[in-house]
């Protein structure tokens, strides 16, 4: 097997370090490269990037300092991480860095599908909360506290 780099993009709110665990998984001809995403993890200081574009043009530059043109490639994106990797997609083919050897996605739908529920923030207030609660990690005093329930629900 040829040597090959697979970028790694993270979730929503998630960091590269989550890929760690991966790297005594692959076989040695792969290389792991987590893309970090700005304002998060190591690039926390940052500015976060406002829309997918403006996110898969930031790692399309992360990218061109790993690999060249022509060098094998593989991109794996997990939820916010597929819509990424579809957009980075098109930009690396752009560049001339060919087609990737793979594109990996998971947790999340093909851009052509169309979404069959409402955004989660796009929910009214109640049905929001219910939502969150249903996770069981916010403390009830986050929802009694009218600050807070400002900020998570914009009501």
């Amino acid at each position: 097997m040829a040597p090959i780099t697979l970028f790694f993009i993270p979730y929503a709110g998630g960091s590269a370090s989550v890929s760690f665990k991966w790297k005594k998984l692959l076989l040695p001809q792969i290389k792991l490269v987590p893309l970090e995403l700005a304002g998060r993890g190591i690039r926390s200081g940052e500015p976060l990037k406002e829309s997918i574009e403006e996110m898969s043009e930031d790692l399309l530059h992360k990218i061109s300092e790993e690999i060249a043109p022509g060098d094998p490639y593989a991109i794996y994106g997990h939820s916010m991480g597929t819509m990424i990797s579809f957009e980075l997609y098109y930009k690396l083919v752009a560049a001339g860095y060919g087609k990737p050897a793979h594109l990996f996605v998971s947790g999340g739908r093909a851009p052509h599908v169309p979404r069959n529920s409402p955004w989660l923030h796009d929910l009214p207030a109640d049905q929001f909360r219910t939502h969150l609660q249903r996770y069981g990690q916010l403390s009830e005093a986050i929802f009694d506290n009218r600050d807070y329930t400002t900020i998570l629900c914009q009501c």
